[in-house]
């Protein structure tokens, strides 16, 4: 069977009725050819949300039911990184901008590829073909990593963490402030096991249970920095604590040093220590 653009979208997004999501289940299961218009389907409400094209409630759909899984959050994270890598290149070289709108449109379409079964050798060569190029083209430019692990972090705050046991999969780590005087909280973990992204847990002192907004900032050694603005506290047994998943690799051989910001904290900032060795 045949399903429109909007109802595949409305899919993406969990805004169908029950019987019709069951419908387009069992349809991916016995037409093949439904999973190749799904996935331009999700290439197309990815970049919606990259352009700032969805609307307030479709954003919240987007969070809520659609950026659930890792390998989502990595498809968000490429197209953002080609979008950039895009936009500099139309920046630097305006009068070549039809030429570079169009690598664009080529690089989105190719991204697509390597999350379907049935990618061909041509195009995992395409692939290596243009990743070598961009190289090529950027090594003397800065890198793009920064912008990317900015976007994550944005994207990944607006997530509901509230139920833990929904994120199993995720290594988690807990962390504690410093007191001012000593390093005994500062934390140096073993990277080897973790999981790609890691669940930061931020112990929060009494007098902020009662606040459940924060401004958190991540200096990496001393220079990179990512910023976050806010980010809510989560209630548990003990108090309550900060939540925020991470790249690995925003800390890994890295010291990395996280800031909160809350107007009820008795100290200005909480400062929180992590290493991945």
């Amino acid at each position: 069977m045949n399903f429109s653009y909007h109802e595949l979208r409305k899919y993406l997004l969990g805004a169908l009725p029950p019987d019709e999501f069951e419908r387009i289940d069992r349809d991916l299961i016995e037409d093949r050819s439904l999973e190749v218009d799904l996935l331009r389907a999700e290439d197309a409400l990815i970049n919606d949300y990259i352009d700032k094209n969805l609307t307030e409630e479709e954003e919240e759909l987007f969070f809520q039911n659609f950026l659930i899984s890792r390998p989502r959050f990595d498809a968000v994270r490429k197209s953002r990184v080609l979008r950039t890598l895009a936009d500099e290149h139309v920046a630097d070289i305006p009068k070549k901008k039809s030429r570079v709108e169009n690598v664009s449109a080529a690089f989105m379409y190719l991204l697509a590829l390597d999350r379907r079964p049935s990618l061909s050798i041509l195009g995992i060569l395409v692939i290596i073909f243009a990743a070598t190029l961009v190289w090529q083209i950027g090594r003397n430019r800065p890198s793009l990593d920064n912008n990317g692990l900015q976007a994550f972090l944005s994207e990944v705050t607006k997530r509901d963490l509230s139920d833990l046991n929904n994120f199993k999969d995720y290594s988690s780590v807990n962390l504690f402030a410093e007191d001012g005087q000593n390093h005994r909280n500062r934390i140096n973990v073993r990277a080897s096991g973790l999981s790609k992204d890691i669940l930061l847990r931020l112990a929060l002192p009494p007098e902020a249970v009662s606040e459940n907004c924060f401004s958190l900032e991540i200096a990496v050694n001393e220079g990179q920095k990512f910023s976050v603005s806010k980010i809510k506290a989560y209630p548990h047994d003990a108090g309550s604590e900060i939540r925020i998943l991470v790249p690995r690799e925003i800390a890994e051989k890295k010291d990395c040093q996280i800031t909160l910001t809350g107007r009820q904290l008795k100290s200005p900032q909480l400062k929180y220590y992590l290493r991945l060795d």
